[in-house]
């Protein structure tokens, strides 16, 4: 199992870059699974929200954690200049790259890949080519 997660703060396109990967992964004959962690009270498969967006994108499986129960691994930073917010790579060593609009610059040097977020099929080739760097090891953590 690989396991790979979409940080960043609200807004700046996280949901709709994973409804546009998730069938470029598909297309590749990879399957995918999503877990959604949510802020405050849970809204399974309403329409209009992230997990019903994730299950209409073509997800095998959804599932979604609240702030009680949530273990990030290996994160992609999902970044927009425009949005005004901080990055989190700097700081954050398990941050193995950092998805930005090939228009936008970084405020620091980063030496990440940088997906565009607005090419989803670059995305999901990325992910494809490094998917060795997401395996999921649960023995690596006893």
């Amino acid at each position: 199992m690989k396991v790979v997660c979409f940080a960043g703060f609200s807004c700046l396109g996280k949901t709709t870059l994973m409804e546009r990967v998730i069938p470029a992964l598909k297309a590749r004959g990879l399957p995918v699974s999503v877990i959604k962690h949510a802020h405050c009270g849970l809204e399974i498969d309403q329409p209009g929200k992230d997990t019903w967006r994730h299950r209409e994108a073509g997800v095998y499986e959804a599932l979604a954690a609240s702030p009680e129960r949530l273990v990030l691994q290996r994160r992609i930073e999902v970044w927009r200049a425009a949005t005004g917010k901080p990055v989190r790579y700097p700081d954050d060593p398990f941050v193995a790259a950092i998805a930005l609009p090939a228009v936008d610059a970084l405020p620091q040097a980063a030496l990440r890949p940088r997906p565009d977020p607005d090419n989803p099929d670059a995305v999901a080739a990325w992910l494809a080519d490094n998917g060795d760097r997401f395996e999921y090891d649960p023995a690596a953590y006893l």
